[in-house]
């Protein structure tokens, strides 16, 4: 059985097997990196493409940066229809997005900045993106720099 490349652009005879064993990864590690499907480590990912450039693959990679990309939002644990409708609206873009974008959202207790600033500084997860919807003030603002 022979794995395709989608969208074309490789040499005959160029398999996922032959990526794969050029980059040290598993056939599904190659699937997932060049249809840009899953999550697959940077490591792995930098030898994928690395491999899929040095066997003549003239397709698009993915950019090495390429991953699972979380912006975190932080909320007010606050149950008014504004806060709710705001957090509604987070939540249907979150199904729009591709899949390696992913929104994460954080909620804190209405008005405690300790929490509030906690949140900005040890995310709870790595974050590429940090949208705050909440009553800050200037206190927070040596935590934003």
């Amino acid at each position: 059985m022979r794995d395709s490349l989608a969208g074309g652009g490789r040499p005959r005879g160029v398999r996922f097997q032959d990526i794969a064993a050029r980059a040290g990864v598993s056939v599904t590690s190659v699937e997932r990196v060049l249809n840009k499907r899953g999550s697959v480590s940077t490591a792995t990912r930098d030898r994928v493409v690395a491999a899929a450039q040095a066997l003549g693959i003239r397709r698009h990679l993915p950019d090495v940066a390429h991953g699972v990309q979380s912006i975190e939002v932080i909320l007010p644990r606050n149950p008014t229809p504004f806060w709710h409708s705001l957090d509604a609206s987070f939540r249907q873009i979150a199904a729009q997005l591709p899949r390696h974008i992913r929104i994460q959202r954080t909620f804190v207790p209405q008005g405690n900045l300790d929490q509030l600033r906690r949140a900005v500084l040890r995310p709870a997860v790595p974050r590429r993106g940090l949208i705050i919807a909440a009553d800050a003030t200037e206190a927070i603002a040596p935590a934003l720099s």
